[in-house]
Order: structure tokens, then sequence, then C-alpha cells
């Protein structure tokens, strides 16, 4: 019997301590039921395991779906968990996009633009007053990115800004 071959990485994070990303980072390391590594394994697990499954030659629609509905199960939990430890009762995903349904918002399912994470490419590397933000030779990371009160100008479509505009007019 051959024996399968283990994969294993380390992460690094460095981060601000001040910064959005240093704030979260400060929470997950003092997080007090669940070590970061288990954190961060699950939102990988709920945020990429169907689309892993499909691009490493799964096949089999059963488990694809049983995928699909564990990863969407699991975010509709986090977004509950979120809403209960903030006392916040906003909408449900399902509302949000029926809402804007209802609005003639369309929402393009094309490969190229619905994506998990925006690709650096669409990412303009300044800030609103015109300040380049360098990148840390030490992390490869923005430095300053979130110490000050800017906002990141992205490349976005029209219809991606109406869409930003409605949501954000949803949520306060």
């Amino acid at each position: 019997m051959s024996e399968e071959k283990l994969l294993e990485t380390r992460i690094r994070f460095r981060y601000r301590e001040h910064s959005l990303d240093g704030m979260l980072l400060k929470y997950l390391l003092n997080y007090p039921d669940k070590d970061i590594k288990d954190l961060l394994w699950e939102a990988a697990k709920m945020c990429f395991l169907p689309v892993a499954y499909v691009k490493s030659g799964g096949h089999d629609q059963k488990q694809l779906k049983k995928l699909i509905v564990y990863s969407f199960f699991e975010l509709s939990r986090q977004w509950n968990y979120i809403q209960i430890e903030l006392k916040f009762d906003l909408p449900s995903p399902k509302t949000i996009l029926q809402s804007m349904e209802s609005e003639g918002i369309a929402l393009d399912m094309s490969n190229d633009e619905v994506q998990p994470i925006i690709p650096k490419s669409r990412v303009a590397p300044t800030i609103t007053n015109n300040i380049t933000v360098t990148q840390s030779p030490e992390t490869g990371q923005y430095d300053d990115f979130w110490d000050e009160d800017v906002e990141v100008q992205m490349e976005l479509t029209d219809e991606q800004t109406a869409i930003r505009q409605d949501i954000r007019s949803l949520f306060g």
C-alpha cells in the first residue's frame, strides 16, 4: 500500500497593531475557544472548499453539491453569529439578493466578474489624496494601508459601483 503525500504550510502574519488587519490578527490570536490555525482553516474551508474540489479534479456532482451547501450553511451561520454578537438585525443574504433583483440590479455571474478576492490589477496603487502606498519589503504588505482614514480607489464598472451603493444603502 502506497502512502499518500502529506501537504503542509506555515503562515506568518505581520501587521501594524492599530491597522484593521492588525486588530483582526490580535482578536484571532486572543480568541477564547479556538486556536488561530483552526479559525483560519474553518474560514478557508467555508470560502474555498467547493472551488478547490473542482479545481483538483473533483467531478462527482453529488459531492460538489454537498460541499456547496456546507459552504453556504457555514457562511450563513457566521452571518448569524456576527449579528447576535454585535446585536444587529441585518437582512439575510437571500433578502439582500432579492432586494437587488427587485430594484433591477442584475448580478453578472460570468467567469471574470465574480471573484472571491479583487485581483491586484483592479486595485489602483494610490489613495484618494494621491499619495502612493509603498509595499513593505519585510511582509509584502502595504505599509500604513489602514493607518489613515482614506479609501482605496478601485477601478469599478458603473454596474459594480451601483451595486456597491445599493448595498451601502441597505446597511445605512
